[in-house]
């Protein structure tokens, strides 16, 4: 699995192997095996040479076939003694799923959850909140958040002031998105997210059928049975939303080149909001995010060239360029009832030791990739107030 990273561009997978002393018992084994196969092995060429011993097929005494089986099954014993196995995980989860139809007339299913984590064991290495979107007619094992389909999903810790880090890296493998809640709830905690599942581009007529799928889970050190953890996810009900929110938008544009003779290239912008618009509560029902996306229109060489920095107010997401759309947050960085700046950074700087996996500086050939950058912004509203349609603005900064 970690063989096409050079080839698609993508970067190397970490690894890691672990040695189990307990393989060393399957050395025995394998000697016993060997006995007992040389034993018979001598025991059949004594047996052959014995007047009127009745021999069975291909000339092989009788004796000799009732006793082969023996070491044959020492010898499969031996081998599957020296296979390397890896102790199970210990894991804990529960989860919420809810199956959508997803309609031009109701393009938008908001689900807005409570969770808790009381944890006890010092073993947990990790606590997360994932999601996911199962398409009609999939396996479970196809927990695929599906382009083709044009439906997104976005989980949001709320109140959006609580600093989680947001991991992109599932949805970049289409597995929707998750938080990482391992540093503030590692002892205990008790917190509420909302998910948003929307169509993309609504189709009239059209009936898009996903299922969304929320697990709240624990992993602790390797070992056997469930991690010393309790995991609690609450489904609000009464603030569920089907249907088509307040909205307003504003979208930003152009290109950006990165080459040998400009090896660094930035883009500021900044986005308003006027205080008007961010009414109470900030938080869901309201709900602001901010996508960021660049993707390669021409280059030299590799079209992957390149690194690319997002900067979303004091949020650095390092190297997240070139991939599929990076959602962050919007409204934390805001207050309420005041007006509202958000200075946004892409940051290029091109890289020529992808052109080569032999790269030399000395024959490093002059090159460029040149990029084309999208900012989406896009507010919405899930209780019923209108919101102004020139209520966000993305203007250049310094």
């Amino acid at each position: 699995v970690v063989a096409f990273g050079p080839i698609s561009g993508a970067a190397m997978i970490p690894t890691s192997t672990t040695t189990d002393p307990h393989d060393l018992v399957a050395l025995p084994a394998l000697a016993v095996a060997w006995w007992i196969g040389e034993g018979q092995s001598t025991k059949r060429r004594v047996q052959a040479r014995v007047p009127g011993q009745r021999e069975g097929p291909r000339g092989r005494s009788a004796p000799g076939l009732r006793t082969r089986p023996v070491a044959t099954a020492m010898l499969i014993v031996a081998g599957l003694a020296s296979m390397a196995t890896s102790p199970a995980t210990k894991h804990s989860s529960t989860g919420y799923e809810e199956t959508l139809q997803l309609t031009a007339d109701r393009p938008a299913a908001v689900r807005h959850l409570a969770f808790s984590v009381t944890n006890r064991d010092r073993g947990v290495v990790q606590i997360g909140l994932r999601g996911s979107l199962l398409s009609e007619g999939a396996s479970d094992e196809d927990l695929v958040q599906e382009p083709s389909k044009g439906v997104l999903l976005v989980l949001m810790p709320d109140p959006p002031t609580q600093e989680f880090i947001d991991d992109t890296e599932p949805e970049m493998f289409g597995l929707g998105q998750s938080l990482d809640l391992t540093e503030r709830c590692r002892t205990t905690c008790a917190h509420e997210v909302t998910a948003v599942v929307r169509l993309l581009s609504p189709v009239p007529g059209q009936v898009v059928e996903t299922t969304l799928g929320i697990d709240l889970f624990a992993s602790g050190q390797v070992g056997e049975g469930e991690v010393d953890i309790d995991l609690s996810l609450q489904h609000h009900s009464e603030l569920a939303f089907d249907g088509e929110p307040s909205t307003v938008t504003a979208a930003s544009e152009g290109t950006i080149r990165v080459s040998s003779d400009r090896p660094r290239d930035t883009v500021s912008t900044v986005i308003r909001i006027p205080g008007e618009v961010l009414k109470k509560p900030l938080a869901y029902p309201l709900v602001g995010r901010v996508l960021i996306q660049t993707a390669t229109i021409d280059a030299s060489d590799h079209p992957h060239a390149h690194r690319t920095d997002f900067t979303v107010g004091t949020d650095e997401l390092i190297g997240v360029g070139g991939g599929p759309p990076t959602s962050r947050d919007l409204l934390v960085h805001c207050d309420v009832g005041v007006p509202c700046e958000i200075p946004v950074t892409i940051a290029s700087e091109y890289d020529p030791t992808l052109n080569s996996p032999d790269f030399d500086p000395a024959d490093a050939r002059p090159g460029f990739v040149e990029l084309h950058w999208s900012i989406e912004v896009r507010l919405e509203a899930y209780d019923g107030r209108d919101l102004p349609s020139d209520g966000i603005d993305i203007v250049a900064g310094d």
